[in-house]
């Protein structure tokens, strides 16, 4: 898959806090945000989202026992880990889009109903969604089934040059 686009969500009151994520842009099912862990193994090319990738490049289920093999090279090894989850996914339909754009976890004051959310685009739709980050902290539990919501942004603007107001 594609990291599109990395970014910091830096915490203004406690460095330490501080995350990088991850926008991914997916292979045919679903567009991602991960929260970046060292060493982390974020399933390519094995799953895709929160579901199993198929030779056929379609998605299914994850199996009873969720782990891929390590592999370094052209050969898969014996050794097994859990893949990392992302905390947010939409998918490739009416509803999401399909190549997600960067985000931001904002911090300002000029639109304090925004403060402390995570804002991302799609690209070929131009939609603009957001997800409390506290919430995608909380998904970041190693467990696929859980995810932040998101709610779409929904943008107006009054043009104070134009004539007549419209």
């Amino acid at each position: 898959r594609n990291p599109h686009r990395l970014n910091w969500a830096v915490d203004p009151a406690n460095p330490a806090n501080d995350r990088l994520i991850v926008n991914s842009v997916g292979m045919s099912t679903w567009e991602t945000i991960y929260i970046v862990h060292k060493g982390g193994n974020y399933g390519y090319a094995m799953r895709e989202g929160t579901e199993v990738f198929k030779p056929d490049n379609t998605t299914g289920p994850l199996p009873a026992i969720d782990a891929i093999p390590v592999q370094v090279g052209d050969t898969p090894g014996e050794a097994r880990v859990v893949p990392k989850y992302p905390g947010i996914q939409y998918g490739h339909d009416p509803k999401g889009g399909d190549s997600i754009g960067s985000g931001f976890v904002y911090y300002g004051k000029a639109i304090p109903a925004l403060r402390g959310k995570y804002i991302f685009t799609d690209l070929t739709t131009g939609r603009l969604w957001y997800a409390d980050y506290k919430d995608m902290l909380a998904a970041d539990d190693g467990k696929a089934g859980t995810l932040a919501n998101i709610r779409e942004v929904n943008i107006q603007w009054d043009d104070p040059h134009d004539s007549p107001n419209a």
